[in-house]
């Protein structure tokens, strides 16, 4: 069976310096980087349905990456969106 990693994020912004979990911070300049990378390395960011359906097959896309929010937080709209799309990468939001 393949193995396809996910990337799991949170909140996308700046850190805010009093939060219990500064790590669930990635601000957008990184995430806009990390996600240009995947796509010059010849990456497709998937959704959770789509890596599911990848993982069905025997020759699966060996350029696949999962790509998962959690929380539900207004800054995936905002700030990770429209770094996805201008990738063509889907991902799912864990609400």
């Amino acid at each position: 069976m393949p193995n396809i990693p996910i990337l799991m994020y949170h909140r996308i912004g700046p850190v805010n310096r009093h939060s219990i979990v500064p790590g669930h911070y990635v601000t957008r300049s990184q995430f806009a980087r990390q996600m240009n990378v995947l796509r010059k390395l010849g990456f497709d960011g998937l959704n959770c349905r789509q890596v599911a359906e990848q993982l069905g097959k025997q020759w699966p896309h060996k350029r696949s990456i999962g790509i998962s929010f959690d929380d539900g937080y207004q800054s995936f709209f905002s700030e990770a969106l429209p770094i996805l799309r201008t990738h063509r990468f889907s991902a799912t939001v864990f609400v």
